[in-house]
């Protein structure tokens, strides 16, 4: 079994402690979009769609890095941050939590279940990291997704629990738009209509296009654009795994929002939702994930696919 050490160590080769910090400290514009989340909880998603939505449907790209950078990774990856960039507004990815994240532009802020998050986790990393059948699911879990904590160093990743706690408090603020995953795949057009509304875009024919490929089936056909080849390579050569390794593998795979709770054992759901309590429900008086999405909606006071208004932005909220 790889070890937690040597996982950990090979995850970190994805950056730089000097890229890190420079994504720290890029000062954005006010008109910058940021698609903000944990690792798994939809950023690859809604990086397409933004990007359809203020190209009219641009694919002319081998990788969605190219064209959506992500902040922590970009100096790495020798792309520049003040660059311009093909549409308008510009916009960024970054899984930074929020004491961490660059402050001054718009953020699109996607949330996930946390069982799924898990267990998609675990999928990005099998057969790149580590061969199928070498390390159970559950292993992974309990030793290395669930023991992340709050960050040490301005280098390190929050987890999913301290992640969330810290954009839960800003959720109303004007400049932040809250995504549920699973109300992407529920109600999706609503949910893009309502990203093109924060990003200031009314073109009907954008947002026509950007419905048709920013649909999770349209992605699956381009799954090579998906496949963050870039960063897998940059990873590879540093650790020296060999430099075709994950190369064939897509962050777009099943898109399931039921597929981490009927994979997992009770004990390790039983373990992810007693961090939850230990960790979300102090910062957000909610015991579990289904309730922080219906106080979300009794917030917006809304119980079906619609939209509310919220500081003066159309927020869409579901059933």
């Amino acid at each position: 079994m790889l070890a937690t050490d040597a996982f950990h160590q090979r995850r970190s080769s994805q950056w730089t402690d000097e890229g890190w910090l420079r994504g720290q400290n890029f000062q954005p514009r006010s008109t910058d979009v940021f698609v903000v989340g944990t690792a798994k909880s939809g950023t690859t998603w809604l990086r397409q769609i933004v990007h359809q939505l203020r190209t009219g449907g641009d694919l002319y790209f081998e990788d969605i890095h190219h064209v959506v950078p992500v902040v922590e990774s970009a100096y790495d990856y020798q792309q520049d941050l003040e660059a311009e960039q093909k549409g308008f507004p510009r916009c960024f990815m970054s899984h930074f939590w929020y004491p961490r994240c660059p402050k001054g532009g718009k953020y699109i802020w996607c949330v996930r279940e946390p069982c799924a998050c898990a267990y998609s986790y675990f999928k990005m990393f099998e057969g790149w990291f580590f061969q199928p059948g070498e390390v159970p699911v559950e292993d992974f879990i309990r030793d290395i997704w669930l023991p992340q904590g709050e960050p040490k160093r301005s280098t390190e990743l929050a987890s999913y629990f301290h992640h969330l706690a810290s954009w839960w408090p800003h959720r109303n603020d004007p400049n932040v738009l809250l995504v549920f995953y699973e109300d992407l795949k529920e109600c999706y057009e609503s949910s893009v209509r309502s990203v093109a509304e924060f990003m200031g875009i009314k073109d009907e024919g954008c947002i026509r296009v950007a419905l048709e490929s920013g649909t999770f089936e349209f992605m699956k056909q381009h799954s090579d654009k998906f496949g963050l080849k870039t960063a897998r390579k940059y990873c590879n050569i540093r650790v020296g795994l060999p430099e075709t390794a994950g190369m064939s593998k897509s962050k777009v795979r099943t898109g399931s929002t039921t597929e981490g709770l009927s994979m997992l054992s009770a004990e390790v759901r039983s373990k992810i939702q007693k961090k939850w309590e230990a960790v979300v429900t102090p910062v957000t008086g909610c015991a579990s994930y289904s309730e922080l999405r219906a106080t979300w909606k009794k917030e917006k006071k809304e119980d079906y696919c619609g939209t509310a208004h919220s500081n003066g932005l159309i927020i869409t909220v579901f059933n």
